[in-house]
């Protein structure tokens, strides 16, 4: 269980004024996310989602896409700052891609082996719902003051689960611990590629201090990225702590 005295980002948020919600894959536990500063959630949620279902996508992938873009134009209407945290479910079987996304992807997909098949149409339909809330930024016009924050968990499990990359979930290999992280909003630039090290620790006082929060607990072991972020990808990150090291990484510009 999440302890209540932990300090989330959402009753970061929440305090500075905020509107704070959480639908989906919530997992630290039985109290609701509305427990830890959420305005509105959908449920503690495990990866079996609010129905319990062993294959809670597609529609819950869609549900709590609709769900976050509903709570963000509510948000604009009331003229009140808002955080949507939507977090997705993974994906077990074939059956929890759409039927019209496999059906796209036939020619794109033959000759792949099941299992990788399969999860390249999932992939694609979460891909699907992000392109959703961006275009819904664009619609309320507020994509150009709105921080859009994407990062994935560990993977698959495997020795070269997540190839190219070496290892899977549970190593200190790359494909263990080197996950996508994309950020976009005012004041950076477009189509950059950052190799400064970074940790999903590092992801509350980013999203803190993006949101003009000047400070958060002195026991969060992550540092901000802002400046990172604003700096076309250079510049350093101070951590109170400095034990991880993660390797350089490499990117296609």
């Amino acid at each position: 269980e999440l302890p209540a005295e932990v300090t989330t980002i959402a009753e970061l948020l929440h305090d500075a004024g905020y509107a704070t919600a959480h639908f989906g894959k919530w997992h630290v536990g039985r109290e609701r996310p509305s427990a830890h500063g959420f305005d509105v959630d959908d449920g503690a949620n495990t990866n079996r989602g609010p129905g319990r279902s062993e294959k809670p996508n597609p529609d819950q992938g869609i549900a709590i896409t609709d769900a976050g873009i509903a709570f963000a134009k509510a948000q604009l209407a009331a003229k009140k700052p808002f955080y949507v945290q939507i977090s997705h479910y993974g994906g077990g079987s074939e059956d929890e891609a759409r039927a019209e996304t496999r059906q796209a992807l036939a020619a794109e997909l033959r000759g792949m082996r099941g299992k990788t098949a399969w999860q390249a149409a999932i992939l694609r339909d979460i891909d699907d719902q992000f392109a959703r809330v961006l275009a819904a930024l664009d619609e309320m016009k507020v994509a150009d003051s709105t921080y859009v924050v994407v990062v994935f968990d560990h993977g698959a499990s495997g020795r070269n689960a997540n190839a190219p990359l070496s290892g899977g979930k549970g190593s200190v290999l790359e494909g263990g611990i080197r996950v996508p992280f994309v950020v976009r909003g005012p004041g950076i630039a477009r189509g950059v590629c950052c190799r400064v090290r970074a940790s999903t620790a590092d992801v509350l006082p980013t999203v803190a201090e993006l949101a003009g929060v000047k400070s958060w607990p002195n026991d969060v072991e992550g540092g901000s990225l802002a400046a990172v972020l604003r700096g076309s990808g250079k510049g350093n990150v101070a951590r109170p702590r400095e034990e991880l090291e993660i390797g350089r990484a490499s990117c296609r510009e």
